[in-house]
């Protein structure tokens, strides 16, 4: 059978392993919507820790002799360079480390996080945004009709159909895909 009883089309495709899955890296965007939401948010935790870590190595880095900080040891520990990292790029304050406006070299990377985050903020509340508004079961709710007619002289013939929604709501840029099947009539 060429379509299931489920609908889906029975068609293999013979392709090399980077050619089948190449087109879902050229559009990343549609392709992590369409990924499960454990796969979503597991990306967003890793570039969200990822650049934290990151930028808590370049400030634990920075303070040695020539100290972003321009105060002695003012970061003892990773711990206090990743501490910084995530109170700069959450913005909910410094506490007891700080960044003086000294320190030219600071202030850039402060700028750089800062550019980061708000980059990768609005790149992840845009993903959560299009997974949650994009319609799931949207299909469930269009109606095909039992009968078919096939109209026109036999060099245009044409299938006809009828689709209706069940919702009261109208499709907007809505569009269809047909498979027709048939074997031809031989005289």
């Amino acid at each position: 059978r060429l379509i299931d009883l489920s609908g889906d089309i029975q068609v293999k495709r013979r392709m090399h392993l980077s050619a089948k899955y190449g087109h879902y890296y050229r559009d990343m965007f549609t392709t992590i919507v369409d990924a499960p939401w454990w796969k979503l948010l597991l990306c967003g935790w890793t570039c969200y820790v990822s650049i934290w870590l990151f930028f808590a190595f370049l400030y634990w880095a920075g303070d040695n002799e020539d100290s972003i900080f321009c105060n002695e040891s003012q970061l003892d520990t990773f711990m206090d360079a990743l501490l910084l990292s995530i109170d700069s790029q959450t913005t909910i304050g410094f506490g007891n480390y700080s960044i003086t406006s000294d320190c030219f070299s600071g202030v850039i990377i402060l700028i750089v996080q800062c550019l980061c985050s708000v980059i990768l903020d609005a790149s992840f509340m845009g993903l959560v945004f299009a997974k949650i508004s994009r319609p799931q079961h949207r299909a469930a709710t269009l109606v095909f009709s039992d009968n078919c007619v096939i109209t026109g002289p036999p060099s245009g013939r044409r299938l006809a159909f009828r689709v209706a929604d069940q919702r009261k709501r109208q499709l907007v840029e809505a569009s269809a895909r047909l498979l027709m099947y048939y074997t031809p009539a031989t005289r």
